[in-house]
């Protein structure tokens, strides 16, 4: 009687113990799965709000991006009635691409902006091949899909060759079709990029604070600037584009021969401000009858100026020019025939 007491007794109790130990098991591993649905539910809730805050992620559809730069892109974004004004926009509007080409590639910085620190040429877009093969095409189906209320953006990034130290340039403008023409409104312009601007998600932040460095546009012929908007540019659809920009590359051309010839002269000037080497006299100058100097006749006098500048010598300075990056492969083209028109 007494040995079944003590059994009861201990059975109670062992089961007591073990009560009360798969309880605290329990409450711990409660706690620890409370603790992780709350980590989860914060991470959530941070991606949520991210995904739905305005102003700094940029809204609206994109046409395309490029892979290993997402600072290169094309999208469409609808407008407000406080952007545009009064304009009426003609969307969608197809563009002719090499019209549209040489419409970008006629903008020029103004000539004051020269002299700034940055800022190495008036052409605001100097990479043509970025512009035409990459860039034009997209904008295009831009604005064939964009609707009346949306204007088309894009996003395009240059790197300057004309410095040896990394010199990357951001332009992004947002650009509608009114009845006055093609409307391309600078968000940034030149804004000079820092860091790994190319990375996904670290370099968003990079490239949304990237600050324009205030250089404003120079109207060419068939251009405006808008009266509401200081970076808003107006461009004639109807203007002779591809005439004005073969216009401005011959300028830029012989700019850029007549600083070549100036450094050529520069040192010229340098090397006859030199003391000139003692002559030491020939026997045939100290002879009782020395034999004259042979004067050149007109003819040869003529025929050496000529030949000096003939159609070789100047292909081969404007293929100096080339190689130097001083003329792009377009102006290149263009002088070319125009010299070989002469032969």
């Amino acid at each position: 009687m007494i040995i079944s007491s003590t059994h009861l007794a201990l059975t109670s109790v062992i089961k007591l113990g073990y009560g009360l130990f798969t309880h605290n098991e329990g409450v711990k591993i409660y706690m620890l799965q409370r603790q992780f649905l709350k980590k989860v539910c914060g991470v959530s809730l941070l991606f949520f709000i991210l995904a739905l805050s305005p102003g700094k992620t940029w809204a609206g559809k994109r046409i395309w991006i490029q892979p290993n730069n997402p600072a290169n892109y094309v999208g469409i974004e609808d407008v407000k009635e406080s952007e545009v004004g009064d304009s009426i926009l003609n969307h969608p509007y197809n563009f002719d691409p090499k019209k549209l080409t040489d419409m970008l590639l006629s903008l020029r910085y103004n000539k004051k902006m020269l002299l700034r620190k940055g800022v190495s040429d008036r052409q605001l877009f100097f990479d043509a091949d970025l512009v035409e093969n990459k860039f034009v095409p997209k904008i295009v189906d831009a604005f064939n899909e964009a609707g009346p209320n949306q204007a088309v953006v894009f996003s395009i990034v240059q790197k300057d060759p004309y410095f040896i130290i990394r010199n990357d340039r951001l332009n992004v403008i947002r650009a509608y079709v009114a009845q006055d023409g093609l409307h391309l409104d600078f968000v940034k312009s030149d804004a000079k990029l820092f860091g790994d601007y190319q990375e996904h998600m670290r370099g968003q932040s990079l490239r949304e604070n990237a600050v324009s460095l205030g250089v404003t546009l120079e109207p060419q012929s068939g251009q405006t600037l808008s009266f509401t908007n200081p970076n808003e540019i107006i461009l004639d659809l109807n203007y002779n584009w591809a005439k004005l920009v073969d216009q401005k590359a011959d300028e830029e051309m012989a700019r850029k021969a007549e600083e070549e010839r100036a450094k050529k002269f520069g040192k010229r000037r340098s090397a006859d401000s030199a003391p000139a080497p003692v002559a030491v006299p020939s026997p045939a100058a100290t002879s009782k009858n020395p034999m004259p100097a042979r004067r050149s006749t007109p003819e040869e006098g003529a025929t050496a100026v000529k030949s000096a500048r003939s159609t070789e010598e100047r292909l081969n300075e404007l293929k100096l020019l080339k190689e130097k990056g001083l003329v792009s492969p377009q102006e290149y083209e263009a002088k070319k025939k125009e010299i070989l028109k002469d032969l």
